[in-house]
């Protein structure tokens, strides 16, 4: 294995030992679980885990990313979580039809991954061996954990698909340490950020935006920058607020031109400069399923809506954003209606 292979390995284990001890479990049994392990490596989509099997595992993420979902009762399926490094996933959850015991959620990679396979069995044999009082003390932690579990995916699941997303990736950006900041000229649009759980802004036409993300990270820069923004004045400026290192995702620049950009940033500070055009081909079933399952309230997008008669306003309108105008609509027959009045 490559030596940095082994150090993700290590940095792993040591949060899997950090979440064991939560559970109020005997080192010398955490060291042994650890030694006895099987490490499996996935491909991104691949299916790590299926709700109902009852192979008798459970596993430790050792590097990648691994989704988590609950299976409802139409057939589809629910995000429930997205597991990083070092925590467990598929532990057996209910008892089936036959008395074995199942695994209620499912789990897929969503990145190449590698997983730590341990044994229930194994697992069962080493608190068979602890004295009666150090199995009440894990027992009582244990239902602390699914105390939690059970009431934080009682919320999770009775919340729209975009409120589901925000939390499990605010949940894992946490853990990861991560933060998420957004900048506009218009406080409009900021205001229409918090509404989807973006708090953390920075209104453009008041500050610069570049050196307020580096103000917010004790001068370093952010990590990756997504610029979503036609036109190319704003690229020299996306390219300064990321850290040395650092990605810049365009998103929105679909007319061929020029634009000036600080060559030492790409060679000696080594930023990236990505672009995206389009989703993956392998998420267009998801896109497609997301959109119209209305999984979203996407119509909270929609700032502007004009019938056919008014469609040079519409396309005028378009042409020249204004501070309270998001996606614009040419419906047929429909009056004009502006500013969320939907």
């Amino acid at each position: 294995m490559k030596p940095n292979s082994s150090h993700r390995r290590e940095e792993a284990f040591t949060i899997l030992r950090t979440s064991f001890s939560q559970l109020n479990l005997p080192e010398d049994l955490v060291e042994e679980l650890i030694e006895r392990h099987i490490a499996v490596a996935f491909e991104k989509g691949a299916i790590a885990f299926c709700a109902g099997n009852t192979d008798g595992m459970l596993a430790c993420v050792l590097r990648g990313y691994v989704n988590v979902y609950c299976p409802v009762g139409d057939g589809d399926r629910t995000l429930v979580r997205m597991a990083a490094p070092g925590e467990i996933i598929g532990y057996h959850d209910y008892v089936d039809e036959k008395g074995r015991h199942a695994r209620l959620f499912e789990a897929q990679a969503a990145s190449k991954c590698a997983l730590a396979l341990f044994s229930w069995d194994h697992v069962a044999r080493l608190l068979a061996g602890l004295p009666a009082d150090a199995l009440i003390t894990i027992l009582t932690a244990l239902n602390t954990f699914w105390s939690e579990n059970l009431r934080n995916f009682t919320v999770l699941l009775n919340l729209p698909f975009w409120d589901r997303l925000t939390m499990v990736l605010s949940d894992l950006a946490k853990r990861a340490g991560a933060r998420v900041i957004t900048s506009d000229l218009h406080p409009a649009r900021l205001t229409i950020a918090h509404g989807f759980g973006l708090n953390l802004t920075i209104d453009a036409s008041k500050s610069d935006a570049a050196e307020t993300v580096r103000g917010m990270t004790q001068g370093r820069g952010a990590d990756a920058v997504i610029l979503a923004v036609g036109g190319s004045g704003l690229i020299r400026p996306a390219m300064d607020a990321a850290r040395p290192g650092g990605r810049v995702l365009l998103f929105a620049q679909t007319v061929r031109g020029e634009a000036t950009i600080d060559p030492a940033s790409v060679c000696v500070d080594e930023k990236a400069l990505l672009g995206s055009y389009s989703a993956s081909v392998e998420l267009q079933e998801e896109s497609v399923r997301f959109v119209m399952n209305r999984e979203m309230d996407l119509e909270r997008l929609i700032s502007h809506r004009f019938p056919l008669s008014s469609g040079v306003e519409a396309l005028n309108l378009a042409a020249h954003p204004q501070p309270d105008s998001m996606k614009i609509v040419i419906q047929p027959g429909a009056p004009v209606r502006e500013g969320n009045q939907l």
